[in-house]
């Protein structure tokens, strides 16, 4: 079927025609503006250079540019070009440092979380980063390899209060990785099972096996100082309610393994619960 022109304008209906995309000119800095940045190839658009403004890609016409540079600068309406060439470049510059600061402050922080890491693993002090790790660190640097190794050693944050932060980041971390492997499991099961700390109290631990050999720490409710057997025999029920809360599968449990725990009658011992820990680290 052929199609019938419009009588009034002539186009033929159904087509659309498609948008002009203007493209940059190097000539245009003499107007003081630029190639946008995070410009694409759908979407190239001018900057100013001096206010940093991006225009519309229908504002790259001469007349256009040329409008925005006398209504916002006009005191530099009558600079040459190499005047806005020297401000590319001084943007550039800017540019660049911003981009070095921010690898460096990104450096900075693994190493902080670094540093917090093998002080969780070792149990020691939240203080040992500042009073012991970064001295040692700065002795060192400065030996081998001079002070503007130790001016970056300095600048790691490894403060007491920081690294607690750090360690409560990655214990929520190891938390979410070992959440979302349940969540992977074909078939897991659990053995519960009672152990001692440092300080020799008791404790519950319960753990999560996928595979033969794959074993990690689970997570389990505190214990009140009045806890009774019933309420040990109960644990089960209490891990689903928890396990409702991370959406977890309950019918990929294969086992509940408790045969080796033994309930202290002793109520003066404290039940506490051990966090995350093992294989997510």
């Amino acid at each position: 079927m052929s199609q019938k022109n419009d009588d009034k304008t002539g186009i033929v209906p159904g087509k659309k025609r498609k948008p002009f995309i203007r493209h940059y000119n190097h000539e245009y800095i003499k107007y003081g503006f630029i190639l946008w940045p995070n410009s694409t190839e759908e979407d190239i658009r001018p900057m100013c250079i001096i206010c940093h403004e991006v225009l519309v890609n229908d504002a790259m016409k001469p007349a256009k540019m040329l409008r925005h540079l006398k209504a916002k600068h006009s005191e530099l309406e009558k600079k040459p070009r190499e005047y806005f060439e020297r401000r590319k470049q001084e943007l550039g510059l800017q540019t660049k440092t911003f981009k070095q600061n921010f690898i460096h402050n990104k450096s900075l922080l693994k190493c902080s979380y670094l540093v917090a890491l093998r002080i969780a693993k070792t149990r020691k002090s939240f203080t040992t980063g500042e009073n012991l790790i970064k001295p040692v660190l700065i002795d060192v640097c400065l030996e081998m390899f001079g002070l503007s190794a130790v001016d970056k050693i300095k600048s790691i944050p490894l403060s007491n209060d920081t690294i607690r932060r750090r360690i409560e980041k990655l214990s929520e971390n190891v938390e979410y990785q070992l959440i979302q492997k349940i969540k992977e499991s074909t078939l897991f099961a659990i053995q519960i099972d009672e152990s001692c700390d440092i300080s020799k109290k008791a404790i519950l631990i319960c753990y999560k096996n996928r595979t033969p050999g794959n074993v990690c720490y689970l997570m389990v409710k505190d214990f009140e100082l009045w806890a009774v057997d019933r309420e040990i025999q109960d644990m089960p029920e209490t891990f689903e309610n928890e396990w409702k809360c991370h959406e977890l599968m309950m019918w990929n449990l294969l086992a509940i393994d408790n045969s080796s725990f033994e309930y202290l009658p002793d109520k003066k011992d404290s039940r506490k619960c051990l966090l995350f820990n093992g294989e997510c680290v």
